[in-house]
């Protein structure tokens, strides 16, 4: 172990601002009064007129000043144009200066230098920077329009008024300022749906008369088939409504035409033929022969579906039982009687001739041939009253022949009506 001998000092102090020159550096004893010289380090210079030097004292310690050397000084840095230094108290090595820009105005660069040593000499190390005038985002709103304040570029100050499109409603304020930190204050609103949109065309179907175009949530649109169309059978309304999201709750299906079912009508021909029968068809039905029409011939397809006027049908054809006819006597006798069906009859024998006795149901409901009672010669009748035409006769005996033949004539005609009475 290495002692200092009695009398010598300590290594010299080692100095911010300086170190022992080559010579002192390697030196271990220090005795009394000897002496170590200092040189200024980089970034500083020697002060006017101090000495460089320590000596070693009597009492081991060294003497003398240690302000030897003070730092050299950077030149100034100058201010940034809107902008300004915040003012060191000196600029000098190693020192810090700041800088800040003024209102409006947004720094680029670094907001601080230090005085530095570069290539032995003390210099800035990076250039001042510079203050730019604060610029904001073009401001942009969904579903939103610029009202006015438009410009290619945005700066401190600028103001913008917003509104909002069809159908949306604002969030926040119309109205916004390009602030200080580059940002829009108030923020830029928000324009949120608050309609649904035109609900949807439906072929072949109206809308109900809206009250308006705007359709907020809960609103109904009611649809109906225009004539002759159905959403399905017997369905020609449909509703539809603005649901939460803004969207409507459906897109109903286009209206179709009504069809009506198919005519049959048993023994009929239908013209025209169709495979379909749609809204407003016509058709119109003849019968077979031998069958009868009962209702109309034509029938149309409603917007109900349904055949108007109602289907007809096709019945057999009958023919009536003979009328008109007091002298004619039918056998068996009916109400009505079917093709080619034989009617059997009588005229009466009493001043009538009988015709043929038989007569044919056709299927044109005629009887062929016509039954018929056909009279006898006039002759034979005047015979009967020959004796009201003798001459001489008495005025008192022709009033009782008179009267006779009327006893007589009402006598044959009660005899025909119970005859008549008898064959139905």
């Amino acid at each position: 172990m290495e002692f200092l001998s009695v009398g010598a000092c300590d290594p010299p102090p080692r100095l911010l601002s300086a170190e022992l020159k080559e010579q002192y550096k390697g030196m271990t004893t220090f005795p009394v009064n000897s002496k170590v010289e200092y040189a200024c380090r980089p970034g500083y210079k020697k002060i006017f007129n101090a000495p460089n030097s320590l000596s070693c004292g009597r009492s081991g310690t060294w003497q003398g000043s240690q302000d030897m050397c003070t730092p050299k000084q950077c030149p100034y840095p100058g201010e940034p144009a809107n902008g300004r230094l915040i003012l060191a108290e000196k600029f000098v090595f190693g020192s810090t200066v700041n800088f800040t820009c003024n209102t409006g105005f947004r720094l680029v660069g670094s907001s601080h230098i230090q005085c530095v040593i570069r290539n032995g000499a003390v210099t800035w190390d990076r250039d001042i920077p510079i203050c730019e005038l604060v610029d904001c985002e073009p401001p942009s709103v969904e579903n939103g329009k610029l009202l006015n304040g438009y410009r290619a570029e945005y700066t401190y100050r600028d103001t913008v008024v917003f509104d909002c499109n069809f159908r949306y409603t604002m969030n926040g304020s119309d109205t916004s300022t390009c602030s200080r930190n580059g940002l829009w204050d108030p923020p830029l609103p928000l324009c949120q749906l608050s309609s649904c949109d035109d609900p949807p065309d439906v072929p072949n179907a109206v809308k109900a008369k809206l009250a308006g175009n705007l359709f907020p949530v809960e609103t109904v649109i009611t649809y109906e088939c225009r004539e002759g169309h159905q959403f399905s059978p017997g369905e020609t309304t449909r509703h539809i409504k603005c649901l939460p999201d803004f969207t409507w709750s459906e897109t109903p299906q286009p209206c179709e035409m009504v069809r009506c079912p198919k005519p049959v009508v048993e023994r009929a021909r239908m013209t025209p033929q169709r495979l379909t029968f749609p809204y407003g068809a016509d058709v119109r039905f003849s019968c077979e022969e031998g069958f009868v029409l009962r209702g109309d011939a034509e029938s149309r397809c409603l917007a109900d579906g349904a055949w108007h006027p109602p289907l007809p049908s096709c019945q057999p054809v009958q023919c009536p039982k003979p009328s008109g006819q007091e002298d004619l006597m039918i056998r068996y006798p009916k109400l009505s009687y079917s093709v080619n069906e034989t009617l059997r009859f009588q005229c009466k024998r009493d001043g009538h001739s009988l015709g043929n006795s038989e007569s044919t149901c056709s299927v044109n409901g005629t009887w062929i041939p016509p039954p018929t009672c056909e009279k006898r010669d006039i002759c034979e009748k005047i015979l009967r009253g020959r004796e009201l035409f003798q001459c001489g006769i008495p005025l008192t005996e022709l009033k009782t022949l008179l009267e006779i033949r009327k006893l007589y004539l009402e006598i044959q005609k009660l005899e025909r009506e119970l005859r008549v009475a008898a064959y139905g």
